[in-house]
């Protein structure tokens, strides 16, 4: 027999109290507060977001019904591609900068040899 998410609560509660050693009369007092308590908490928050979602107009709703599933979309796309990424290497990294390095020196290296001829030239003059 499946349970009703009040009683399942309820089970699950009185439960939890019978390990921390309530006394079952106690414990019954307790669960039935705490379920109305939730279960009003949960119709305060529901009836929170209807009131302003109702008035909102048709345009709005149309633009949230249209953006919503764009955006989940898009955080969706994001996490796959993180998910999927290759994890940075500390070794490729160093390497890349290591060759970035060389390149550069190779360059002032050129440079320099070339500015060097170029000044012998005009000594020469």
């Amino acid at each position: 027999m499946a349970l009703s998410e009040r009683d399942a609560f309820k089970a699950g509660f009185l439960l939890r109290c019978a390990e921390e050693g309530f006394p079952p009369a106690q414990a019954i007092v307790a669960a039935d507060r705490l379920v109305k308590q939730s279960f009003q908490a949960v119709s305060d928050m529901a009836s929170a977001v209807a009131k302003p979602v109702a008035s909102m107009g048709v345009n709005t709703l149309a633009a949230l019904a249209l953006g919503i599933p764009v955006g989940v979309g898009a955080a969706g796309g994001y996490i796959a591609h993180k998910a999927t990424e290759k994890p940075i290497d500390e070794n490729d990294v160093k390497q890349t900068e290591m060759t970035d390095e060389y390149r550069r020196l190779a360059r002032v290296a050129k440079l320099n040899a070339k500015l060097k001829g170029l000044r012998s030239r005009v000594g020469q003059l």
